[in-house]
């Protein structure tokens, strides 16, 4: 399950990746314990220049088990627990969808600047950075959680 997912994720992020940076996704390929992305630029000057960008994503997928045991947990405390259900992995979709953008944007960007296709903004370096950072950390952390009251709140029997 975790190999077809992971790279599922990173095909469908990295597709949104690319439309952004003025990029062509050229492969996804699983490799050990991640998945690895190639993109070529697509913008004036350097076209068709390859870059590989690594993508982590055992990081991201490893609170899946916590958040479906979470929900498991509460099945006999809410109402409608499809569609419950649904929302949550909706939400848990999401998160690791813009963990893999954001990821995927820092790396790819960092990969411009240091081709020369980009020019260097460390501002830009550092807003990537920081929304990787955040959904890293809440992927981490306290996303099962807060999907978990979302769940509660939302679906609890009355």
């Amino acid at each position: 399950m975790k190999g077809p997912y992971d790279y599922l994720i990173t095909f469908v992020a990295s597709k949104g990746v690319a439309g952004v940076k003025d990029a062509k996704l050229e492969n996804v390929m699983t490799e050990g314990n991640g998945v690895k992305t190639w993109f070529s630029y697509l913008g004036e000057g350097k076209k068709g220049k390859s870059l590989l960008v690594p993508v982590k994503v055992s990081i991201d997928t490893s609170n899946v088990p916590l958040t479906l045991s979470l929900l498991a947990s509460l099945s006999l405390f809410i109402a409608r627990r499809t569609r419950a259900y649904g929302e949550a992995l909706l939400m848990l979709l999401f998160l690791h969808l813009f963990y893999v953008f954001s990821f995927g944007m820092l790396q790819l960007t960092n990969a411009f600047m240091t081709a020369g296709i980009e020019e260097a903004s460390q501002m830009r370096i550092s807003l990537y950075q920081f929304l990787w950072g955040l959904t890293d950390y809440a992927s981490m952390s306290f996303a099962p959680f807060l999907i978990l009251i979302y769940v509660f709140v939302r679906f609890r029997r009355r």
